[in-house]
């Protein structure tokens, strides 16, 4: 029985997995070393019958945190153009137009408007909703 490992296969395989989710060539190619490196770290605890699904769930972990990660770095780069737009005292809904944008529920839309109209203030909103503040501050989080 042969025990050599192809790592080009891994190498591959990992690639093909990151660009479905991450669609950048080169952050997919740095996804899939990563888990060429990881395979290489726990070689002896991977069964060969499941080192696909290895691969594929490593791949797809990385391409996800990654994603995430790029989304919150461009939440917190964000924040300083919305503080620059309160503070020249620009309507948000002018901004955004909240109203042409075709993916958002009625609920969704006059949620955001709210949060918008009261200057972001997440403490005033949510005695206003009646919603736990966490839960609000997720709920604007995921829609923006």
């Amino acid at each position: 029985m042969d025990t050599t490992v192809n790592y080009n296969h891994i190498l591959q395989k990992a690639y093909q997995v990151s660009m479905y989710y991450v669609k950048e060539d080169d952050t997919a190619k740095d996804i899939a070393q990563a888990t060429v490196i990881k395979y290489y770290l726990n070689v002896e605890r991977i069964e060969t019958k499941g080192s696909n699904a290895w691969i594929y769930t490593v791949s797809k972990n990385l391409s996800l945190n990654h994603l995430k990660k790029a989304k919150r770095e461009l939440s917190y780069s964000n924040s300083y153009f919305e503080d620059k737009i309160i503070s020249e005292g620009i309507n948000h809904k002018e901004i955004i137009g909240i109203e042409d944008i075709g993916i958002f529920s009625i609920k969704e839309k006059q949620l955001l408007k709210e949060y918008y109209e009261n200057s972001s203030n997440l403490e005033k909103l949510s005695k206003k909703l009646k919603m736990k503040k966490n839960i609000l501050q997720n709920k604007i989080y995921n829609l923006e």
